[in-house]
């Protein structure tokens, strides 16, 4: 599992700073929305639910690519025992990582959904 999102996470590497600038312009989009809407029928507009689901998959993307970049390898046999004890608990950690977010990413999956479906 640490594997696949560390491949997923190195091959969007590159293209980090392309979300930036669509988090950036899904952020101006929502402000400019709830400032520009005066009545309280128009906070329902699907511009808005699109936004805030897109600025939620970027974000989780960030996550994503942030997170799983560097991980350490586990080919350290000629170390000692300190060390790989430190390896170990780090890659725990990553497993626990992993496990939020692959538990973070159906739960926006569902939120997606279900939006989706009210739209």
């Amino acid at each position: 599992m640490i594997a696949l999102l560390t491949r997923v996470a190195k091959k969007l590497f590159p293209y980090r700073w392309f979300s930036y600038v669509l988090l950036g312009f899904f952020v101006i989009l929502i402000i400019t929305q709830l400032l520009f809407a005066p009545l309280p029928h128009q906070l329902g507009n699907n511009y808005l639910a699109l936004s805030f689901l897109s600025c939620l998959w970027l974000i989780l993307n960030h996550l994503l690519i942030i997170t799983f970049n560097d991980i350490p390898l586990m080919s350290c046999e000629n170390k000692s025992w300190f060390v790989r004890f430190k390896l170990k608990i780090r890659r725990i950690g990553y497993y626990v990582l992993s496990l939020f977010f692959i538990s973070l990413t159906l739960a926006i999956v569902f939120l997606s959904l279900r939006l989706f479906r009210a739209l």
